[in-house]
């Protein structure tokens, strides 16, 4: 019977010749992707942030290889990543065996937030190339992230405004107390101060003296230990009040923030639980994410414009239309859309129900009710005419305008279908009249060929890029604290998600390619053969294609 046999293998054996790092990385590697992108930045850019002078500084290249590099396999953390510096065969390649310790790597991802801006636009360069970015359509969507922060400390606004309250009312009756004991004093000593009282009280004997004089002490001892007790309290007071003003400074237009990360807000997470929160806006082309956002505000459809406008800052492009869901149909996102020259295929909250039979055959809503352009009236179901009362102006969070109308109709009292149209005493409608003509617009871009093929598409092309970054990424929470950081971490997220889709592209191309039938050499000499015959009119026996054919 054969006995057990092993490869050897030599742990402590030297090599004459050591080996060559490139040559460990195969030309596959996504960390190929990686290097090309970074080589191929403006350098002139980069430089512009150091100075010169003092100790040489690791190149900025390479600490953004290896920062991305990181962020794509999962690698995270500064000191994860000064590790696979000094242990990691792809790491040491991309850093040309440097390796810097974690405070370094953790600094330069602070402070070159511009950097990061650089390598996203190049990677979006790169995807132009390979043909995945064309700007002809962006997709739209926000997620909440959770914060690095504990759930349990949020300073709520309500409870801010109601601690003001209570400290201004308690400064307030600390100031009637010192007040009191000021005018009680008034009343015992007048004008003169307890040296002259105490001396004029030694005029019908001794005993008398000394009793008045232990009762000045007493009294004495007594407003001066409430006065000050009063005094502390109120400097107390005071010092709350001033921790109170900053709190609500932090807050700003928040109803609330953490204790642990103060730019992160409350928000209802999908589990129906309220953490702190960023909101995480992305738009997405093929796949690839052509813009991101960072936001304190849980509403999708108010940060919008930012993010649209870091699109254009970013690549100086517009996208020829915009699809998104019903958070972000309003009339400043159309109206913003319109100026810039956007198709705007932007759900709106009613947009299912409008569109539904039943709704369209209501004729007591008010979408129903027919316009009389002469007289600025709307005519109900009964016949009659709903007047125009007034136009009121109501401000956004934004501080964007709405213009309202209002409409009401003076002859409800004997209708007969009183009961159906309102609950009121007279008809009353409100119509936004640019927001009406914009969802109009909007509705029949939805209903087209085109609309609705955006909207199948919008599922597939924004919800498989958060599956990507959060689940596959597992990016379910930030590690980094402050807007400007999470933000840098963000921009970190997009750009390995963007090189991963890239790396998948390049592969699948080659995988076509390597796919393709090759042509053999007797191919090669019948193609020629034929062409020959058609321009030197050369007859080939038929012997000859019979058998180029039998290869």
């Amino acid at each position: 019977m054969r006995g057990k046999v092993f490869k050897e293998y030599y742990q402590n054996q030297g090599m004459v010749l050591p080996p060559y790092l490139e040559d460990m990385i195969s030309e596959s590697h996504i960390a190929r992707v990686v290097d090309r992108v970074i080589e191929g930045m403006d350098v002139r850019e980069i430089m512009a942030h150091y100075k010169g002078g003092g100790a040489p500084s690791y190149h900025p290249f390479m600490m953004l290889k290896i920062i991305i590099y990181g962020y794509i396999e999962g690698v995270y953390t500064s000191r994860k990543i000064a590790k696979a510096t000094r242990e990691n065969v792809v790491f040491m390649w991309l850093s040309g065996r440097c390796a810097p310790d974690f405070r370094t790597i953790n600094n330069f991802r602070l402070k070159f937030r511009e950097l990061i801006e650089s390598v996203f636009k190049e990677v979006i360069r790169v995807g132009m190339e390979l043909g995945l970015v064309e700007f002809n359509k962006m997709f739209v969507d926000g997620t909440k992230i959770e914060a690095n922060s504990n759930k349990h400390k949020i300073i709520w606004r309500k409870n801010v405004e109601r601690m003001e309250n209570r400290i201004v009312a308690k400064i307030e009756g600390l100031l009637k107390e010192i007040e009191r004991l000021n005018e009680e004093e008034e009343e015992i000593y007048g004008n003169k101060d307890l040296a002259e009282v105490e001396g004029e009280k030694g005029v019908e004997g001794k005993e008398i003296e000394n009793k008045g004089k232990e009762a000045g002490e007493r009294i004495n001892k007594r407003l001066k230990r409430e006065r000050q007790r009063a005094e502390r309290q109120l400097n107390k007071a005071e010092k709350q009040k001033e921790e109170n003003r900053k709190k609500k400074e932090k807050l700003g237009k928040r109803n609330g923030y953490s204790k642990t990360d103060e730019t992160a807000s409350p928000m209802m997470t999908k589990g129906g639980e309220i953490k702190p929160c960023y909101n995480f806006l992305i738009g997405t082309e093929n796949q690839m994410i052509l813009s991101y956002e960072v936001e304190q505000n849980a509403s999708d459809g108010s940060c919008f414009k930012s993010l649209m406008e870091k699109a254009y800052k970013t690549h100086k492009k517009v996208c020829k239309s915009v699809c998104g869901d019903a958070a972000f149909g309003n009339a400043e996102n159309y109206e913003y859309c319109e100026e810039k020259g956007i198709e705007a295929y932007l759900k709106y909250g009613r947009h299912y129900i409008e569109n539904k039979k039943s709704f369209k055959e209501d004729k007591f809503r008010k979408e129903n009710f027919e316009r009389d352009e002469k007289e600025d009236a709307y005519i109900c179901p009964n016949g009659e005419k709903l007047k125009f009362i007034e136009e009121r102006e109501d401000k956004t969070a934004t501080g964007y305008t709405n213009r309202v109308k209002i409409y009401r109709c003076e002859k409800c009292g004997d209708c007969k279908y009183k009961s159906e149209c309102t609950k009121g005493r007279l008809r009353t409608i409100q119509i936004n009249e640019k927001y009406e003509r914009y969802k109009k617009e909007a509705s029949e871009r939805l209903n087209t060929p085109y609309g609705k093929e955006l909207r199948k598409q919008r599922g597939v092309e924004v919800e498989s890029v958060f599956g990507n970054i959060k689940h596959n990424g597992n990016h379910k929470r930030f590690n980094l604290r402050g807007l400007e950081k999470v933000r840098i971490e963000a921009g970190l997220w997009a750009i390995a998600h963007n090189i991963k889709k890239i790396y998948q592209a390049i592969t699948e191309k080659k995988t076509k390619e390597s796919q393709k039938p090759k042509r053999n050499l007797c191919d090669l000499i019948l193609n020629a053969a034929i062409f020959l015959q058609k321009k030197t009119k050369i007859i080939f026996s038929s012997h000859f294609t019979s058998y180029s054919q039998t290869f």
